[in-house]
């Protein structure tokens, strides 16, 4: 059996919003960069996810509820993924396996150094969306077939989290970009209901 060769880090959004101005930069890059795939091959949107890094927070809607929101990197070369890597993340050991990635998460409650964004392959945060249940929000992948895998592996995490109560996930989607099919098809979703949206430079 192969071992697998990518990590998964753990990042609860109250460690990011205590983290230093260069990690909010990184995440920030990282994310618009995701954003900005589709963004420049249909041409629906016309500007980026995230308008600032000042505005990370609420522009991805974790302000409302910043102790209950929570991202997931999966990352190559973990070890290169932010200076003295070990000294900051610790390995969660009840789900890493030999056919599973290598988790982790922070040691502390905030994090001082920036991520090597060429080594992030894909994101996925989740926040809350009433009683029991959970929207995705900065689904990104710069690697073919990362997003799946990153979107199931957190999810098996979410899992072994005996705390946390979460019988829904909604997502929005932007349809023009194909995802409605991906949803369904790849990650289990089905379609509830659309919204029209107007296609302004402004917003």
């Amino acid at each position: 059996m192969t071992k697998n060769v990518h990590s998964v880090i753990f990042l609860p959004i109250k460690v990011l919003l205590r983290a230093t101005d260069q990690t909010k930069q990184s995440v920030f890059e990282v994310i618009n960069r995701g954003y900005d795939i589709p963004r420049f091959k249909y041409g629906i949107i016309l500007s980026s996810r995230l308008k600032s890094v000042n505005h990370l927070f609420s522009d991805l809607g974790f302000d409302k509820n910043e102790e209950n929101c929570f991202m997931y990197l999966l990352v190559k070369d973990v070890d290169l993924a932010l200076p003295n890597f070990h000294h900051s993340f610790r390995k969660i050991e009840e789900v890493s396996t030999d056919h599973l990635p290598v988790y982790y998460s922070p040691k502390f409650d905030a994090i001082d150094a920036p991520l090597d964004i060429s080594r992030v392959l894909a994101t996925i945060a989740y926040k809350p969306n009433g009683n029991d249940r959970y929207e995705i929000t900065a689904f990104t992948s710069s690697a073919k077939g990362c997003g799946i895998k990153l979107y199931n592996y957190s999810i098996l995490h979410m899992q072994a989290q005996t705390h946390l109560s979460c019988k829904r996930l909604l997502a929005h989607v932007v349809m023009e970009h194909d995802l409605v099919g991906y949803y369904e098809k790849k990650l289990g979703f089905k379609e509830i209901d659309r919204f029209l949206f107007k296609n302004d430079e402004e917003n």
